[in-house]
Formats: structure tokens, C-alpha cells, sequence
């Protein structure tokens, strides 16, 4: 079906993009930059990985089910990794996991359960509304940074296994199901 193609392009290059604007988002993030305050619609990342990531769980439903089973038939889906999955896809994706648990550990290290707010007009560190620390105005720049630093992690690792998943030419070139 050539729709089914189509879409499954437009997803990957749409997870290409995701990928590319949370790569240099981080990298501001890594630089200091309080990305968050300049575009506060980078939070839109977030809300793009997950419809991108439940277009994934879709399609690998419906592209690599056998003939005849309904897309709810549990037992239908295999075990494993997709068919056709390229050999370097799984190492990639696990080393950008592990890179996005130490990133997330060290913000943990740094900040502790704290967010970084700005409560009566004084920068603050906070945890569910108990004040934890006093930031000066660069503190609670970098703060910022370090927490959209853990999030941007993240999103490249949501972003880039769909951008594997949808633009492998591997399983550009599988048989379609049914």
C-alpha cells in the first residue's frame, strides 16, 4: 500500500527532525543555555515523542502481524526485535539509554529531587512545594539547564529509534503483512 509508505516516511523524517532539534537542544542544554526561558515551546518535544512513539507501536503492529490476526490478537506479535531491525540499531539505541540514565543520575547528583522555581520573586531550589535551597539568578539558569539537559537525553533516545525504526532501509524492503 503506498500510503502505508508515505506515512512511514513522513514519520521518520518527522523523528529525523525530533532528533536533530533534542540533539542541539541538549547541546545548548550542555553549553548552559537556558534553552527552556529563550523557546518555551521546546517542551513540544516531549508531547511529538510520544505520538511519534505510539506511531511505532502501531505500524510494527500491523506491518509485522501475521496474515489474518487482528491487531488486538496478542499472541500475534513476535518476541523479538522487529524483522528486518538493522544490526547496528540495537547498539546505537542502548548507548543512547545508558547515556540518557547517566545524564538523568548526574542531574539527580546535582539538583537532588529539586526543580528550580522562581517563588516570590527569589530564585529557589524545590520539591514539591518544600523550599530546599536560595539560587542566585545564574544558579537557576544552570538548574534549568541541567533539567532540560535530562529531558533532552531522553527525547533522543524517543526520537531516535522511531528515526531507525521508520527510515531503515532494511525494513523499507520487507513484505508487507496480509
Amino acid at each position: 500500500m503506498m500510503l502505508r509508505g508515505i506515512v512511514k516516511r513522513w514519520l521518520g523524517l518527522t523523528s529525523l527532525v525530533g532528533l536533530l532539534v533534542s540533539v542541539t537542544v541538549h547541546s545548548a542544554s550542555i553549553a548552559g543555555m537556558d534553552v527552556a526561558s529563550r523557546f518555551p515551546g521546546v517542551w513540544l518535544l516531549h508531547f511529538l515523542a510520544l505520538v511519534i512513539c505510539a506511531a511505532v507501536a502501531f505500524f510494527s503492529s500491523v506491518i509485522h502481524r501475521p496474515a489474518g490476526t487482528s491487531v488486538l490478537h496478542v499472541e500475534a506479535y513476535p518476541r523479538s526485535s522487529p524483522q528486518g531491525w538493522p544490526l547496528w540499531g540495537t547498539p546505537v539505541i542502548a548507548v543512547a539509554i545508558g547515556y540518557a540514565i547517566v545524564t538523568f543520575a548526574l542531574r539527580e547528583h546535582v539538583s537532588g529531587s529539586g526543580v528550580p522555581a522562581i517563588v516570590g520573586g527569589q530564585y529557589v531550589l524545590q520539591s514539591h512545594g518544600r523550599l530546599l535551597t536560595n539560587l542566585t539568578e545564574s544558579d537557576y539558569r544552570l538548574h534549568r539547564a541541567y533539567e532540560l539537559r535530562a529531558f533532552s537525553a531522553v527525547w533522543i533516545v524517543f526520537y531516535l529509534a522511531p528515526a531507525i525504526y521508520f527510515l531503515s532501509p532494511s525494513l523499507a524492503r520487507l513484505p508487507k503483512a496480509g
